[in-house]
């Protein structure tokens, strides 16, 4: 949503702003085969895919188990402003998605405001914002930018010239999906996730020799996957994971090798499983579990609760 600020001060319709809420305010917000039984798989997937999917579209970011919730960034202050719509909204969902706040504007004289009155981790602003070297708004953010308080991401724009000569970060748009999460994760992170992880429950088999096991998928990425298992295996093990990517009629027969192990305690719901990393992944692999990786990302970030409207044709597709 662009917020319009009309009330007594300019701070008081932004969410994530740090001023009090009224009470009733607060109350609202917080409302290739693997062995000989493939095909026995192949059978149960069919019947029980549909299954997870419906339940894993109830698990939602609220619901995540607490492993999943600590991968995700700290609540960090994001200025967010550009003057396409479309594309505004979509990344304000994504950004909340991820766990940040955001503040959101379409219009420069609300940025400048925003810019006096808070003190952002990071700045998205479309190329127009800053397009004329004279403007008060460049000229603020210049001086921030240049005094190393906050990094900057410039939403590039046909026909407007970036020619800014402080340190920032060009963004290509349409925007590519992965890149755009690795650039945000690397400016407000301590400890930035290189590879946009997607949280899922779905039903997968993996082999080790001669031993085949089912598991459940509980993260994805393209670089990795993590998996439910009680089967003890150790660094540097290496296995083969079969994925359905359920919805795209479609599985994928990947091999990874062991990076860690997860034991059960009280902090991880008790969980026990292993991350593993894809080794030797083929381009059309790689490009399949790109195109399921945005469409789910999407389609979560649509179903929350009071989310902006998303549009995934701002970012790029897939060839």
């Amino acid at each position: 949503m662009v917020l319009d600020l009309c009330g007594d001060h300019p701070l008081d319709n932004l969410k994530g702003s740090g001023r009090t809420a009224p009470r009733h305010q607060q109350q609202e917000k917080d409302k290739d085969g693997l062995h000989d039984g493939h095909a026995s798989f192949l059978f149960l997937v069919q019947m029980v895919g549909i299954g997870y999917l419906e339940s894993n579209r109830c698990h939602g970011p609220k619901t995540r188990p607490p492993l999943f919730r600590q991968g995700y960034p700290a609540m960090k202050r994001l200025l967010l402003g550009d003057t396409r719509q479309p594309l505004l909204e979509t990344i304000e969902g994504m950004l909340k998605h991820w766990g940040y706040r955001v503040l959101v504007s379409s219009r420069p004289e609300q940025i400048k405001v925003l810019l006096r009155e808070t003190s952002p981790d990071l700045l998205i602003l479309g190329a127009e914002f800053l397009a004329n070297s004279e403007n008060s708004l460049r000229k603020r953010v210049e001086k921030l930018v240049t005094a190393g308080n906050c990094p900057l991401l410039v939403l590039n724009e046909e026909g407007i010239e970036n020619n800014l000569t402080i340190p920032h970060d060009p963004i290509a748009v349409p925007i590519d999906l992965f890149s755009f999460f690795a650039q945000v994760q690397r400016h407000t992170e301590r400890f930035p996730r290189k590879n946009l992880r997607l949280t899922v429950k779905l039903p997968g088999m993996f082999s080790r020799g001669a031993q085949t096991c089912l598991a459940e998928v509980l993260s994805l990425s393209i670089q990795g996957l993590m998996i439910k298992t009680s089967l003890r295996m150790e660094p540097g093990d290496t296995l083969t994971v079969c994925v359905p990517l359920v919805g795209m009629s479609k599985e994928l027969e990947l091999t990874g090798r062991v990076l860690y192990g997860v034991q059960p305690n009280a902090d991880n719901n008790y969980l026990q499983g292993v991350g593993v990393e894809f080794i030797d992944l083929s381009e059309s692999d790689r490009e399949a579990l790109g195109d399921f990786i945005r469409k789910r990302f999407f389609g979560d970030v649509s179903t929350e609760e009071h989310a902006p409207q998303v549009s995934p044709d701002q970012f790029e597709q897939p060839r």
